[in-house]
Parts: structure tokens; C-alpha cells; sequence
């Protein structure tokens, strides 16, 4: 699982499963919002402060484990 941060932490989880539930709908309305949404994520996604953080899976430690999808890890741990 990952998160998306833009500006406010929203789960990308929840996003994900808001947009397909709007997908299913029916109504233009829920149809429009979801465009829209997705409009807003590419925008964000081109301005490039799309980010996604990787949930550690495991205890803290020397070693850790993440989910095998993960995006490689971009910066690094504070010392």
C-alpha cells in the first residue's frame, strides 16, 4: 500500500477505492466527479509533487519488509 501527499495525506487506498466506486455509478454527476478527479491526480502527477510513500510491513529495524509492488524508496532515512 502506498499513500499519496498532496499537501494533505489522503490514503491513495481510499482514493483508489473512492474513484472506482464512482466509476460504477451510473449518473453523470458521480461519472463527472470522477473525471475530475482523476484530471486533478494527473495534473498533480505532471507538476511532479505526486508522491508515493511505502508502508513498512515489518517491525523497525536494521532490516525491514515492504510490499513487493513498493516504488523504490527516494530519499534518504534521517540520521
Amino acid at each position: 500500500m502506498c499513500r499519496l501527499l498532496t499537501g494533505a495525506s489522503v490514503s491513495f487506498l481510499a482514493a483508489d477505492s473512492a474513484l472506482r466506486f464512482l466509476a460504477c455509478a451510473h449518473d453523470g454527476r458521480r461519472s463527472t466527479f470522477s473525471d475530475r478527479l482523476r484530471d486533478e491526480i494527473a495534473e498533480i502527477e505532471a507538476a511532479g509533487t505526486y508522491k508515493r510513500k511505502c508502508v513498512i510491513m515489518s517491525p523497525q529495524g536494521a532490516e525491514i519488509s515492504m510490499p513487493a509492488q513498493a516504488p523504490p524508496a527516494t530519499q534518504e532515512a534521517p540520521r
